[in-house]
């Protein structure tokens, strides 16, 4: 064999492989890596990069034996490596792993409709019998394939599938995913299917086959763009509920405001005039008593003002209302001026872990207490909400030890529902932030803290 012949089989395994061990990283990268973004690359790099030599050496030995059977060999191989990266990927991503298997699917729905791409232009523009499994055309139209495909894919999985994932619920998640296993298995049945009847690619049989094959390669296209598109509806009907939620929060406050105002502006009038006939009558003792009680009346009305951000006071009002309403005892400290951040994803923060120190204090019956601190500090707006808790569902990835631990160490309370935790942390790291949470089980509480960096353009 000779050198070119290895390279050709090295760089070809390469491209067809490796790419895609790029595309299942990518939705990943900001959060879900279990060690830093640079050995975690390295670790992936190094396992494509040995996998291609080991595929060229092997087949160079290989090839003179087998002959035309040694595209056995190369289908066995790739699924070997597939087998290895799927080890690694399991273990070294930190996500759901309905997430995990929905991004190798799409992976595979990328690979195989490359590979039948490239089958099925080979008998058109070239005659070669040659049974090479890179051979010079060959390797030429992966090439040409992956330079139109993947720039389209990369972008596809960072714009759409990686946002897609931290938006939707799992629940949505795992409905959408036996449909998509489902039909994906069908489309490498039938290239299987195809790829046994290679000596076969002229006359009938090819006019045959190609008719399904891009049938149900449209059909699958179809599905996942309903699927993404499906997601971004929901996903924007979500963000204009929530912002009318907020407005609504905010006209109801205004609303009664303004009504506190009349109504005092009218036992004012009352007030002054009651005032005066008793200091005209020269009863100075009863005035004063009076005015005390004036002074009392008048601190008790109003609406609470927890800071001067519209947005997080309106939200602290309405979830400090409902607390109340539970007979939770809040204690509130809120120092910020407006904020760059989303009125949504404030929405979002303090919607969930307010509702989350709610329920929990919900099932205690005595001592129900919610402190609430609130501010800027470093260029960092912080929330901490702290609650009493009887019990926490840990997942088992990590040992509650009473520090502050990531979303995944906590197990759902509810079942279909209550990934709020998650909602939480993928919001803070939308701002280059964190989440933290801690279950204190001497003390029985719990406490989400929230780190946000505020830049001006976040709120774009």
């Amino acid at each position: 064999m000779t050198c070119e012949f290895y390279l050709r089989h090295f760089f070809g395994f390469m491209i067809q492989f490796g790419l895609c061990v790029i595309l299942c990283l990518i939705p990943f990268r900001k959060k879900g890596f279990r060690f830093p973004g640079k050995m975690m690359i390295l670790i992936f790099a190094v396992m494509t990069l040995a996998d291609s030599t080991v595929f060229a050496a092997l087949t160079g030995w290989l090839f003179p034996q087998m002959g035309n059977n040694i595209a056995v060999f190369g289908n066995f191989f790739m699924l070997a490596a597939v087998l290895v990266f799927a080890l690694l990927y399991f273990r070294l991503i930190r996500a759901d792993v309905t997430e995990k298997l929905m991004v190798i699917m799409l992976t595979i729905f990328y690979a195989a409709t490359q590979y039948l791409l490239v089958n099925l232009i080979t008998p058109v523009l070239s005659e070669s019998e040659s049974q090479e499994l890179y051979a010079p055309e060959y390797l030429f139209l992966f090439v040409l394939t992956a330079a139109v495909l993947f720039p389209v894919m990369a972008v596809f999985f960072e714009k759409v599938v990686s946002p897609w994932l931290c938006e939707i619920g799992m629940d949505n998640i795992r409905r959408e995913f036996m449909p998509v296993l489902l039909m994906t298995v069908i489309y490498l049945a039938l290239i299987v299917f195809y790829s046994s009847w290679m000596s076969n690619r002229e006359g009938i049989y090819w006019w045959l086959i190609i008719p399904p094959f891009l049938l149900t390669t449209a059909i699958l296209f179809i599905y996942y763009w309903r699927i993404f598109w499906e997601s971004v509806r929901r996903r924007r009907d979500e963000e204009y509920r929530r912002t009318m939620e907020i407005q609504s929060i905010q006209y109801k406050d205004i609303q009664r405001d303004i009504e506190n105002t009349r109504r005092m502006r009218h036992d004012m009038r009352h007030f002054l005039s009651g005032l005066y006939q008793m200091l005209q009558n020269g009863e100075t003792e009863r005035a004063i008593s009076f005015l005390e009680e004036g002074i009392q009346t008048v601190d008790g009305t109003g609406t609470a003002n927890f800071c001067r951000d519209s947005a997080v006071n309106a939200l602290l009002r309405y979830y400090v209302h409902l607390a109340e309403e539970e007979d939770i005892h809040c204690r509130v400290k809120a120092e910020c001026e407006d904020l760059c951040v989303s009125p949504v994803d404030l929405t979002i923060l303090f919607g969930n872990a307010m509702e989350n120190a709610i329920h929990a204090c919900g099932a205690i019956s005595e001592q129900r207490w919610m402190n609430v601190q609130v501010g800027v500090l470093g260029g960092n707006f912080i929330v901490q909400i702290t609650n009493p808790c009887r019990s926490v569902r840990p997942s088992g990835r990590y040992r509650l030890n009473g520090e502050f631990l990531p979303a995944e160490a906590y197990a759902s309370q509810n079942k279909g529902s209550g990934y709020g935790l998650e909602s939480i942390a993928r919001i803070a790291e939308k701002y280059d932030g964190e989440a933290g949470f801690r279950y204190d089980a001497v003390e029985r509480t719990f406490t989400t803290r929230i780190i946000i960096e505020l830049h001006e353009e976040s709120f774009a």
